[in-house]
């Protein structure tokens, strides 16, 4: 259930600028996760406090609370293997 809704908000908040096979998203604006392939805790980092000290792409709090749990479980785990 949690990844499924992981990826639920995945779809609605961040496909748009990110690449991710697993979600079919071919987003060109952030990094392509299947290459970056990263851990947990950078994405919720990045989720927290956004990107280049916040004057980046993504701004800081997209998303929060279970959501941000779930997007990173998601991303997490299908990163690269999509």
């Amino acid at each position: 259930a949690a990844e499924t809704h992981g990826r639920e908000v995945f779809a609605k908040y961040c496909s748009t600028c990110h690449t991710l096979k697993a979600s079919n998203a071919v987003g060109k604006v952030g990094p392509n996760l299947d290459t970056l392939h990263p851990p947990k805790g950078l994405i919720l980092d990045a989720i927290a406090n956004g990107r280049a000290r916040g004057q980046g792409q993504m701004p800081a709090g997209l998303v929060d609370g279970e959501d941000a749990q779930d997007v990173a479980d998601y991303v997490a785990a299908v990163a690269g293997r999509g």
